[in-house]
């Protein structure tokens, strides 16, 4: 069994439900392609990435990976 878990900061300019989604679309994608390119000898990370206010090598949240094996 294998569990992820995504934490995102609060994004301060993201008003609408869509902006919110999108923030958090970009942020997964992001958090998907940090596990991909680490193989899963990571456990965690930051997830690094343009903030909602334009401002580039921002923190979006953190990611965790956890598997389990049975």
């Amino acid at each position: 069994m294998a569990l992820m878990t995504i934490t995102l900061n609060d994004a301060p300019g993201l008003h609408t439900r869509s902006a919110k989604v999108a923030f958090a679309q970009r942020a997964l994608q992001l958090a998907a392609m940090e596990l991909a390119h680490c193989g899963g000898n990571l456990s965690s990370g930051d997830i690094i990435g343009t903030g909602a206010d334009g401002a580039p090598h921002t923190s979006l949240g953190i990611w965790m990976f956890d598997v389990t094996e049975g």
